[in-house]
């Protein structure tokens, strides 16, 4: 479940990479329950997940704000994340 939530950010970064979008403070296009229902995973597991990234200093989240999205760290914690991030 982790990894799945970890490569939805990853995911999303990237494609505001693509964009030339900042990838840092900006605001998810979608509520904890639509990644939950995305995901197919419940909403308290993903507001779990998201609080334990944020423990482990991987994201900082307020509401539904990136405040800071350490993509590094993130791919180094999980083993399936968009190759594009390597570069």
């Amino acid at each position: 479940a982790e990894q799945r939530v970890a490569y939805l950010l990853l995911r999303y970064a990237l494609h505001r990479r693509r964009l030339q979008l900042p990838i840092l403070d900006f605001s998810l296009p979608m509520s904890r329950r639509d990644m939950a229902n995305h995901l197919g995973l419940a909403m308290e597991t993903v507001s779990r997940i998201l609080s334990r990234f944020q423990r482990l200093a991987l994201c900082r989240i307020h509401g539904r704000r990136i405040v800071s999205l350490n993509i590094a760290a993130l791919q180094e914690h999980f083993e399936h994340t968009p190759q594009p991030f390597m570069q």
